[in-house]
């Protein structure tokens, strides 16, 4: 027998053949990071976000740009891959290499070299990179958009372990983070994110939304001057800070407001009709009232 035979043939069903190579090469097991690749090639998001990054490192000393960092981090991210440790088998991927634009036999940064990027990171750098995100979603709005609604909204993040400000929150009864987004969604109907802010178990829900909002406003206006803003939102933005932000930035506005004895006083009536209905069929019931 021949111990040096790289290539053997099998017999399959239907007289189908089947071949065993031994000569594949490196081996991947994330090709789906081409298809992302793909889409950050369209968008040239990261290498708009490596520009929103003040890289303070010696230039004669740097191996890996802050470009080449962000996509490794980001695609290692998408695959599945959150914790840095693992691109110390990772930089060697060859799908990681192909999609960071490197030749498969060569090494992508190790996890210190990661965790230094993202230890460098200040707070002017988030600003920019929020902006430049922002500025992104923006641009995918339909250029004859006469209007936008930004709904705002807030979601628990539970943690496992002792993650700096994750604390236990009541409502929703787990220890958690608290993100606000919001979603922006034009006349073409497609609902957008177009930010995230990350936020402690135990944050109010307005807080860190006011920047944020100044901030999408400002980038909406620069793109589509007199258009129409709306702000939608649940009764936890029923308040008179948000209503001052509206007025202040000329938006309009469709908000819940918490329980209070005056909403109680103007809705009585309809709340006996609804009460009624409700013991006379056995079924839910539903009545709208508006005033001034």
């Amino acid at each position: 027998m021949n111990y040096t035979q790289h290539h053997l043939d099998f017999h399959g069903i239907n007289k189908s053949s089947i071949s065993a190579a031994f000569d594949g090469g490196n081996v991947t097991s994330d090709s789906g990071l081409l298809w992302i690749g793909t889409a950050d090639n369209k968008l040239r998001l990261i290498e708009r976000l490596a520009c929103a990054i003040d890289d303070k490192r010696h230039s004669g000393k740097v191996t890996h740009s802050v470009e080449d960092l962000l996509r490794e981090r980001i695609f290692a991210i998408a695959a599945g891959y959150y914790d840095a440790n693992d691109l110390d088998t990772l930089n060697k991927d060859p799908a990681l290499l192909s999609v960071c634009g490197k030749r498969v036999d060569g090494l992508l940064a190790s996890q210190p070299t990661i965790s230094r990027l993202e230890n460098s990171i200040g707070r002017k750098d988030m600003v920019r990179i929020s902006e430049m995100l922002a500025s992104i979603v923006i641009e995918q709005l339909p250029p004859n958009t006469q209007s936008v609604t930004l709904d705002v909204d807030v979601s628990d993040d539970p943690c496992h372990g002792q993650q700096e400000f994750n604390f236990y929150n009541g409502y929703y009864q787990n220890h958690c983070y608290l993100p606000t987004y919001v979603h922006i969604t034009g006349d073409d109907n497609v609902h957008r994110l177009i930010a995230c802010i990350l936020r402690p178990g135990n944050a109010g829900p307005t807080k860190g939304l006011f920047s944020s909002l100044r901030q999408i406003i400002a980038l909406i206006r620069t793109r589509f001057p007199h258009i129409t803003i709306k702000l939608r939102a649940d009764g936890a933005y029923g308040n008179a800070k948000i209503l001052w932000l509206c007025h202040r930035y000329g938006m309009e506005y469709c908000v819940g407001f918490k329980h209070n004895n005056r909403l109680t006083a103007y809705t009585s009536d309809a709340a006996k009709r609804v009460q009624k209905a409700y013991e006379e069929t056995g079924l839910d019931s539903r009545e709208y009232t508006d005033f001034m």
